[in-house]
């Protein structure tokens, strides 16, 4: 859903705006792949809960399993307005910046 009209690009804009701290980071280095959604989906869930506009998906650079993971699973999750790499400023790569919905 649209909560207050937030279109896509009010989400876009919240993905450049989005500072990190560890209370909106959830670090998913050395999480198995089949565990990552569930981690996602509660962490997105206290994040709307709290009312935090975004939210950093930290998972370290390794094989990259874990990022395609998350990115696959941030295309179906209802918690996520929208995603991306993190901006060099935001912590770079091994990071995913998620809006939340």
């Amino acid at each position: 859903g649209s909560i207050g009209g937030k279109k896509k690009k009010g989400y876009k804009q919240l993905l450049s705006q989005a500072v990190r701290t560890p209370g909106n980071t959830l670090d998913l280095r050395g999480f198995r792949a089949e565990d990552v959604g569930q981690a996602v989906d509660r962490f997105l869930d206290s994040m709307m809960g709290r009312g935090q506009p975004s939210a950093f998906l930290l998972s370290g650079h390794g094989t990259g399993v874990v990022k395609k993971v998350v990115q696959e699973h941030l295309k179906k999750c209802t918690y996520a307005g929208a995603y991306a790499p993190a901006s060099f400023e935001q912590g770079g790569d091994a990071l995913t910046v998620v809006a939340v919905k």
